[in-house]
C-alpha cells in the first residue's frame, strides 16, 4: 500500500513522535520504533499497551497520573510546564497537542532526548517559572485574547477558578472604570510585537476591584508570527488605593481652600460665605442643564466661588461704602476683575485657570457694555456667562449692608428684562426652565444669622 505524503513525512520526522488517544498508540514514526527496538507499531503494541507504562516513577518527572489527570491530559492542559519523562533511563522532554476528528480526540506527542546540558537548561527554566509563579500574577492568551493559562495567584486575586477562566476572553475581569482607549492602545502595541506596560484596574468575581502593574509580552515563532501573549502582573492595590485616597484628600483640601478664599473676598465686601456656596451650586446646575460635560460642570463648580477674589485688592473705603460710588470710586471697584485674573492666571492648575477666567469675565455683558474688556456675545467665555447669572440671581435675593433683598417677582422680571442685553439669552431660558431646582438650592443654603 502506497504511503500518503503525511504518513511519509510523519515517519521521517527525526524527533521521536507518536499519535495516541491517551491510552493506546495509534501511529509511530521511525525514530520511535528505532528507540524502542521495534520494526512496526504492531510489534510495539504487543509488548506495551501505552508508552505511559514505560514511565519510570521519579520526583519531578512525568508519571501515569498527575494532579488527578492522566499524563496526556496533564501535558496538554499545562503547556507552560517543562514536562520531563524518564524512559529506559533516558530523559525526554514531552510536548503534546490535541486535535479533534470524527472518532474523538487524538494527541500528537513529541519526545525530545535531553542531554545533560539541555536538562540543566530545562531545570533552570523550570526554576525561573516557579519564581515567577510565586511572585507574579500570570496569564496566557491566544492571539484573540482568549485565556489559555492562568496561575494560582491569578485565581486568588480575581476570585475565579481556573475552569471559569480558561477559554474565556480576558475582559472577563475588565473593570468598567478602565477607559476603552487604554485597551485600544494596548492591542495596537502588542500586535506590533512590542511589550505593553501599564497600571490596570480589574474587577474581581465578587464585583470588588484590584490594581495590577502589568506587562504584556507578545510571543512570536521562528517566522516572526505572534502565537500567543503572556501577561505578567504584580498586585499594587494597596499603593493605588493609598494614591487615590491621597488624591481625594488633596482635592478636598483644594476645594476647601477655594471656598475659604472665596469667603475671604466676600467677607471683605461684608457678604457671607453662603453666597459663594450658592453661586457654586447655581453655576454647576446651570452648566449641566446647558449641556456642559460633567467634567466641565464640576470644574466650574470648583472655580466659581472665587469670582470676586480680586476684591481683596480693593480699598476698604471703596469696598465698604454704603452710599453711591463716585465715578472715580466705581473705576477702582471695577478693577477687582483684572486683579482676580492677575492673581490666578499664572497657575497651571485647571481649577485655578478656570477661576481666573470667571474672575475676569463674570461682569462682561452679552451686549458688549460690560467690563473690564467690553466683550460681547459668545466671545465671553461660557464660564463667565454662567457665573454672571448665578452671581446676580443670588446677589439680588440677599440682604446687603447697602440694600434689602429683592422680592422674587422683581428678581425674575429683572433677569427676563436683561435677556439678550446683560445675559446670554439661551442661558436665561435654561435658568427659567429649571427655576424650581435653583430655588431648592437657595432654600438649602439660606443665609445663616
Amino acid at each position: 500500500m502506497t504511503m500518503s505524503k503525511f504518513d511519509l513525512a510523519f515517519a521521517l520526522i527525526p524527533t521521536i513522535c507518536f499519535i495516541t488517544d491517551g491510552d493506546t498508540i495509534d501511529e509511530t514514526n521511525n525514530a520511535f520504533l528505532t528507540f524502542f527496538e521495534c520494526d512496526t507499531t504492531e510489534t510495539f503494541m504487543k509488548k506495551h499497551r501505552c508508552v505511559c507504562n514505560l514511565f519510570e516513577p521519579r520526583d519531578d518527572f512525568l508519571q501515569k497520573r498527575m494532579d488527578g489527570l492522566s499524563w496526556i491530559e496533564y501535558v496538554v492542559q499545562h503547556p507552560e510546564i517543562f514536562h520531563k519523562a524518564l524512559i529506559r533511563s533516558t530523559v525526554f522532554s514531552i510536548v503534546a497537542n490535541a486535535y479533534q476528528h470524527a472518532h474523538g480526540t487524538s494527541y500528537v506527542v513529541l519526545m525530545q532526548k535531553l542531554d545533560e546540558k539541555s536538562l540543566a537548561q530545562g531545570k533552570l527554566l523550570e526554576q525561573y517559572k516557579h519564581v515567577v509563579d510565586r511572585s507574579a500574577i500570570v496569564s496566557k492568551t491566544d492571539k484573540r485574547g482568549i485565556i489559555t493559562y492562568v496561575n494560582d495567584r491569578f485565581c486568588e486575586i480575581s476570585g475565579y477558578r481556573k475552569e471559569e477562566l480558561l477559554g474565556k476572553p480576558h475582559n472577563i475581569i475588565r473593570h468598567p472604570d478602565m477607559p476603552a482607549e487604554t485597551f485600544r492602545r494596548m492591542w495596537q502595541t502588542i500586535l506590533a510585537k512590542r511589550p505593553w506596560y501599564g497600571i490596570v484596574k480589574n474587577r474581581k468575581k465578587d464585583g470588588s476591584s484590584y490594581y495590577v502593574d502589568t506587562v504584556i509580552n507578545p510571543i512570536v515563532d521562528c517566522d516572526g508570527e505572534i502565537i500567543e501573549f503572556i501577561g505578567i502582573r504584580y498586585d499594587v492595590t494597596h499603593l493605588e488605593t493609598m494614591k487615590n485616597n491621597l488624591y481625594d484628600e488633596l482635592e478636598e483640601t483644594q476645594k476647601e481652600l477655594i471656598y475659604r478664599l472665596g469667603e475671604i473676598s466676600e467677607s471683605r465686601s461684608l457678604e457671607t460665605g453662603d453666597h459663594v456656596k450658592r453661586v457654586a451650586e447655581y453655576s454647576k446646575l446651570l452648566a449641566v442643564k446647558a449641556g456642559l460635560s460633567e467634567h466641565d460642570a464640576s470644574l466650574l463648580h470648583l472655580a466659581s466661588p472665587m469670582h470676586d477674589i480680586g476684591k481683596i485688592g480693593i480699598p476698604d473705603n471703596v469696598l465698604h461704602k454704603h452710599d453711591e460710588l463716585t465715578a472715580e470710586e466705581w473705576a477702582i471697584m471695577r478693577l477687582h476683575c483684572e486683579k482676580g485674573y492677575n492673581l490666578l492666571k499664572s497657575s497651571e492648575r485647571p481649577i485655578l485657570r478656570a477661576a481666573a477666567i470667571v474672575a475676569r469675565e463674570h461682569h462682561e455683558r452679552w451686549d458688549g457694555e460690560g467690563y473690564p474688556r467690553g466683550l460681547q456675545g459668545e466671545s465671553i467665555h461660557l464660564f463667565g456667562r454662567i457665573t454672571a447669572i448665578a452671581d446676580v440671581f443670588d446677589a439680588l435675593g440677599s440682604d446687603r449692608s447697602y440694600k434689602k433683598a429683592w422680592e422674587d417677582r422683581a428678581i425674575f422680571d429683572y433677569l427676563k428684562a436683561q435677556r439678550g442685553s446683560q445675559f446670554d439669552p439661551y442661558l436665561i431660558d435654561v435658568f427659567f426652565e429649571n427655576l424650581d431646582q435653583f430655588l431648592q438650592i437657595r432654600d438649602a443654603y439660606r443665609e445663616r444669622s
